[in-house]
């Protein structure tokens, strides 16, 4: 038996070395759609990676990666939609996120290579031939790509994304700047939180210029919730809370763009929004960075997102509990609805 686990141990060990956790983390998922007939899928970027908690949702999973953007989020969706038939599929947004594009950003070419392109086949607007790659990675790609190796991964894997090794602080913290390698951010002083929380946003103003995607990504979305009402499938879309060091630096063009595409997708199609942006109900305690939450932040989403009508089915609620957590919790806002668009009061 010891010889087993130190066997397993090992196999886990290379496939970390490989760098293809995610790859084999989201296959596991995948197949996790079949075998638990899960009817609510979560997808997008990391704020919805850190911002929901899985494990307080009753038949739902979480496809969010770290910087996946709006084309790769449908990919996905239409991936899961032909595997199981599914009622829900919230879609983690950001203001900024038609305005980005993964295959165009230089930091993640390695999760198309690793992740996207052996899961969903599409390198979108990744033109560098996979060939170029250097001779000492061509038999793990060949690794990748074979079915019976992705399906002995998602075996082996684990269904949850954060652990031990792969912390919610590692894997989306803003990690790049030096104060919070070695620093709690809850640890520092407002100051050095207004610094970090106005570099990141800075970050993000800088995809403004990128026009072409934003009109490339407007389509895209359309078609996807297009697809999902096609499909008797309810689109939530969330946005995420973030942090008062970050609000100050965003440019409010990203929100105004926004919810100019969104109302106008709104004329046409039924779609029910989110939008914890400037919501009061969370404080510094609720985000490891200065915009992405904690677990303690992401529970409360999970609850809001839990108690709304319409919302996503809680585990527990679904068991008798938690019914009246938003009307005991007075730190949580209140909820008002205007047609199809479900907002917080601000």
């Amino acid at each position: 038996m010891q010889l087993l686990k130190k066997m397993f141990s090992i196999i886990v060990e290379i496939i970390l070395l490989m760098k293809n956790y995610e790859l084999a983390y989201m296959s596991k998922k995948i197949r996790m759609f079949r075998k638990k007939n899960a009817d609510t899928l979560i997808v997008g970027l990391s704020y919805s990676l850190c911002g929901i908690e899985e494990s307080l949702l009753d038949s739902a999973l979480n496809l969010s990666l770290p910087s996946q953007d709006i084309f790769y989020s449908y990919l996905l969706t239409k991936k899961i939609i032909e595997i199981n038939k599914i009622k829900k599929v919230a879609i983690g947004l950001s203001y900024y996120s038609f305005y980005f594009d993964m295959s165009k950003s230089i930091y993640n070419k390695f999760r198309i290579d690793n992740v996207y392109y052996p899961l969903l086949k599409h390198s979108h607007n990744y033109k560098n031939e996979r060939s170029t790659k250097k001779k000492i990675f061509r038999f793990a790609k060949k690794m990748i790509y074979n079915k019976s190796y992705m399906l002995f991964m998602s075996l082996v894997a684990s269904d949850k994304y954060f652990n031990l090794r792969n912390t919610r602080e590692k894997a989306c913290g803003i990690y790049e700047f030096s104060k919070l390698i070695y620093n709690d951010f809850n640890k520092l002083c407002n100051e050095e939180k207004l610094e970090i929380g106005e570099k990141r946003a800075d970050m993000h103003n800088k995809l403004l210029k990128y026009e072409n995607t934003r009109i490339e990504n407007e389509g895209i979305f359309k078609e996807f919730i297009n697809m999902l009402i096609g499909k008797n499938i309810e689109p939530i879309i969330v946005i995420f809370p973030v942090t008062k060091y970050y609000k100050y630096t965003l440019k409010d063009e990203f929100k105004d763009t926004f919810y100019q595409y969104i109302n106008e997708l709104n004329l046409y199609n039924k779609i029910k929004i989110v939008d914890l942006y400037n919501s009061k109900g969370f404080n510094d305690n609720d985000f490891i960075d200065s915009d992405h939450l904690s677990k303690a932040g992401a529970i409360k989403v999970t609850h809001i997102l839990s108690g709304m009508q319409g919302g996503l089915r809680s585990a527990k609620a679904s068991q008798g509990e938690w019914t009246e957590f938003e009307r005991k919790t007075e730190r949580l806002p209140e909820w008002t609805s205007d047609g199809n668009e479900v907002r917080l009061k601000n």
